[in-house]
């Protein structure tokens, strides 16, 4: 599913402008942007140079060595007066899944004053900075993805029953005054099952969710397909995760979470992170998990 990019409260100078664009600090935007909108300020003053647009394009890290290098194809002019300008990245067909992607630009002129009017050669921004002047957006990073959402609380969910449990629990210790005791959605007592829904941007042959450092897996088939993708629930738990983790001290699990071809081979994985804290000797002696 394609989404907007929006970038705030980036400046990123250039030697002969400003690239405002419209995207958040933090994370890579995962997913393929349906289009970012880029704004062009403090262009030269002197009157020596015309802006007349923009050079855009997509880089890739393939080698997921941290070099980026721009995408065969992904170099886009715009010729215009216009400092407000939109780009529309494509389709999903054309980037690869688990491969991050940042955006780039570099500003354009051409000769003013009295002996360039405006015409004649282009004019590239720091054409001399190492790149040919193309210029990294800072926070523009973004990784087309075969997951829907990769937030651990969405995918590594509790049962009817223990999300009732940790409801109660945490209504009584709010009335106890315990608020600092009370268990946020990512807290598990050892030995529930953890209940995995998970959503795809498109159909693949299996989904397989392991928890890292043991030899807990398992492999789930779409149990739905949607127009966006599809849907995959199942469950991982064995008998012998009772009372295994977290009995004096809080115990964090990582999740692998893979998508798989029909060869098993891996397309795409993320991991995701729950707590499995397990102290409290009332919940730890039931059974019913």
């Amino acid at each position: 599913m394609k989404k907007s990019l929006m970038i705030f409260t980036i400046l990123l100078c250039l030697h002969f402008g400003f690239l405002c664009t419209f995207a958040a600090a933090g994370d890579p935007f995962r997913g393929l942007p349906s289009d970012v909108s880029l704004h062009v300020s403090n262009l030269d003053q002197t009157g020596n140079l015309i802006y007349v647009g923009i050079d855009f394009a997509v880089f890739q890290d393939e080698d997921k060595d941290g070099v980026f290098t721009v995408k065969e194809g992904k170099v886009k002019r715009f010729l215009t007066n216009h400092t407000t300008i939109t780009v529309d990245l494509g389709s999903s067909d054309e980037y690869k899944k688990g491969v991050m992607y940042k955006l780039a630009m570099r500003t354009l002129y051409t000769p003013g004053g009295p002996e360039g009017n405006g015409v004649g050669e282009i004019i590239i921004a720091d054409y001399s900075n190492g790149r040919e002047g193309w210029v990294l957006i800072p926070n523009s990073e973004f990784i087309p993805t075969y997951f829907a959402d990769s937030n651990g609380d969405s995918i590594i969910r509790h049962t009817e029953k223990w999300e009732e449990n940790r409801q109660k629990y945490n209504a009584s210790k709010v009335a106890a005054g315990l608020d600092s005791m009370v268990r946020p959605y990512g807290v598990f007592w050892s030995g529930e099952k953890f209940m995995i829904d998970i959503q795809t941007t498109e159909e693949v042959p299996a989904i397989r969710v392991s928890i890292n450092d043991s030899s807990y897996s398992t492999t789930i088939k779409a149990s739905a397909v949607t127009t966006s993708g599809a849907i995959y629930r199942g469950k991982l738990w064995n008998k012998d995760m009772l009372n295994k983790w977290g009995n004096y001290i809080p115990k964090e699990l990582t999740f692998a979470v893979d998508a798989l071809d029909d060869s098993n081979t891996v397309l795409e994985t993320f991991e995701t992170t729950i707590l499995v804290d397990n102290r409290d000797l009332y919940y730890r002696i039931k059974k019913a998990f």
